[in-house]
């Protein structure tokens, strides 16, 4: 059962990233890192739209990270790169793919992420040789501290704590 869903999440994987152009890192980036804590207490509305549940979070996340990018910089390609994280039962990146438009209300944007969040996942067993890091120039780190090596333009680091959130852009 393990290799028919491999199989399947490579064919998924290879048609998403078909006609993906790769994205061009920027050399010598210049951001400084941003950190914020955020108290548990403050967050209530999110833990109530995400129901404390980690792929639900990372919906809401990813889709707030997008409609930022989207908004700020001009060469976002509207595709974010989701780190392996245990937290997710990720072993592979994988990769989310937003439609990013003016017109859609919030709550429709948040929709489409939570489907998109729910394919990408369901598809996270995919064969290792395809190599998801090199289409998006955006990451997102769920609950991972290590900042070195990062091959992204901007990576959010999400770490989730007893009594607070930290949010890290770097």
């Amino acid at each position: 059962m393990e290799m028919i869903d491999t199989v399947i999440s490579n064919i998924f994987w290879s048609n998403k990233i078909k006609n993906m152009e790769y994205s061009n890192p920027i050399i010598g980036n210049e951001y400084n890192s941003v950190c914020k804590y955020i108290l548990i207490d403050k967050l209530s509305s999110y833990l109530k739209i995400s129901k404390n549940n980690s792929l639900s979070k990372l919906s809401v996340i990813s889709s707030i990270f997008s409609f930022l990018l989207y908004r700020t910089i001009d060469d976002f390609n509207d595709v974010i790169l989701i780190s392996p994280s245990d937290k997710l039962s990720l072993k592979n990146p994988i990769l989310l793919k937003f439609e990013n438009k003016i017109d859609v209300s919030f709550k429709a944007f948040l929709n489409h992420a939570a489907v998109e969040v729910k394919e990408a996942y369901i598809h996270r067993s995919y064969n290792d040789k395809l190599d998801l890091e090199m289409y998006s120039g955006f990451s997102i780190r769920y609950d991972e501290v290590n900042q070195d090596n990062l091959n992204n333009n901007i990576s959010l680091f999400y770490q989730e704590f007893e009594k607070e959130i930290k949010f890290t852009i770097s």
